[in-house]
């Protein structure tokens, strides 16, 4: 019966912290792709003044 409830604890307890870990991983991703789309909003932001700047050049 003790053996039964410590597994379960344990269980219980990977689950929460599997969980955890998945939700940090989420927030990071999210994190990662808004950053992202920002870097890819400025570069088209500045793609046409890094055309002229070649021009010049």
């Amino acid at each position: 019966r003790l053996r039964r409830n410590k597994i379960t604890a344990f269980s219980c307890h990977t689950v929460r912290l599997s969980l955890r870990i998945s939700c940090q991983l989420a927030h990071c991703y999210a994190k990662c792709r808004s950053l992202m789309t920002y870097l890819l909003q400025q570069n088209i932001f500045f793609s046409p003044r890094q055309r002229t700047i070649q021009r010049i050049n």
